[in-house]
């Protein structure tokens, strides 16, 4: 009877103990299930600024690749110019006219690219008139303006291109910082 007794209390310490224990599981429960859904929604997160991040990537690659062509077209075309005043005086006026007929087609021709700017389509259709009429003045001081042109335009595009370089690169430094903020946080939350 005696053992029956100490058996019977210590089931009795042991369902207090047990009721005691039970709520304090289910916290933990709770509280790791919340844990795991954060640890999820930021995984989530870290997912959309990578996808974002690629995103970037292709416009950073597209911007530079709009930039390096507008440069290409205008540095031939500029190239063309200054080539056929490289002649001799005899052969200079001929080759003036041909050379501006040339560099007028081959600008109109890149007029109709489609540029992200819209605005270099038509600098370069406006830049291509010009030079379609310059033959007809094709003095010294036209072929300057024309060179002259080219270099200012060959300069604005480098400056576009840098503004968009350093937008790209506060972008990139924005992203990192948050992804490794996050990142620091799923390790936080995972330990």
């Amino acid at each position: 009877m005696a053992e029956i007794k100490a058996a019977v209390a210590r089931i009795e310490a042991l369902t207090r103990e047990l009721g005691e224990k039970i709520p304090i599981r289910d916290q933990k429960i709770v509280s790791r299930d919340r844990k795991m859904a954060f640890r999820s929604l930021i995984n989530q997160k870290i997912d959309e600024l990578d996808a974002n991040k690629a995103l970037k990537d292709e416009e950073w690659a597209e911007e530079q690749r709009q930039h390096d062509e507008a440069l290409a077209v205008i540095e031939k075309a500029k190239s063309i110019i200054v080539n056929a005043m490289k002649s001799s005086f005899l052969q200079r006026a001929e080759k003036t006219q041909t050379a501006f007929a040339e560099v007028s087609s081959h600008l109109a021709k890149h007029a109709r690219s489609n540029f992200k700017r819209k605005s270099w389509n038509s600098i370069l259709n406006i830049l291509s008139q010009i030079t379609a009429y310059a033959p007809i003045q094709a003095d010294q001081s036209a072929v300057d303006r024309v060179i002259g042109l080219c270099d200012d335009l060959i300069g604005k595009i480098a400056e576009s291109r840098e503004i968009e370089r350093r937008d790209y690169e506060h972008w990139v430094n924005e992203y990192q910082t948050t992804r490794d903020a996050l990142a620091a946080k799923v390790a936080e939350l995972t330990a």
